[in-house]
């Protein structure tokens, strides 16, 4: 039978959910990447106010027989990611984001200079200790691209607010340091 020591000594520090780094590239209309950085690193680092590890599921296969259905496991679906940015003054990185947007199919719907597949880019989100080193997993969105950059809300009686704006991303799948 467990004790409450065991367990404080099983658990940990415990994850902080503020305690996290989302890293990635932004793709432009060439096909090249680049990153918006700042003298202490990643913008989007310090800018993306929420993130998640994204779910997957497995689907489930009915085989019917003689008026019965055993279930097998089906493919692996890999469910879209959403994270929330805080509007920099200077709207950077919503505007790195619409442009990717736009590299891969412009508001005039004209063919974009880059392939799709040079448009997808490798997305990490990390989970990190109160001393803001890694201490656990991290995980890699492998092929990610945003399908909806989302709306900036403005309104006169919102105050001692900073605007912000959700971002849809899918991906082909994900890995970490446990499923690689």
């Amino acid at each position: 039978m467990g004790t409450l020591d065991t367990f404080r000594e099983a658990f940990g520090e415990g994850q902080r959910v503020s305690q996290f780094r989302v890293r990635g590239p932004f793709a432009n209309n060439g096909g090249s990447s680049s990153s918006l950085t700042y003298s202490g690193g990643d913008l989007n680092e310090i800018f993306i106010k929420s993130a998640q590890f994204p779910s997957s599921n497995i689907g489930t296969m009915e085989i019917p027989w003689r008026g019965r259905k055993i279930k097998m496991p089906g493919d692996r679906v890999f469910n879209e990611w959403t994270i929330s940015v805080s509007m920099d003054d200077e709207h950077q990185i919503y505007q790195a984001f619409v442009e990717w947007s736009n590299a891969l199919n412009s508001h005039t719907n004209v063919e974009s200079a880059g392939a799709a597949q040079d448009l997808k880019q490798d997305w990490t989100i990390t989970a990190l200790g109160a001393d803001g080193a890694q201490n656990g997993s991290e995980m890699i969105m492998v092929g990610a691209w945003p399908s909806e950059v989302g709306t900036v809300d403005f309104n006169w009686e919102t105050t001692d607010t900073i605007a912000e704006f959700s971002v849809t991303m899918q991906f082909d799948y994900w890995t970490n340091d446990v499923t690689t």
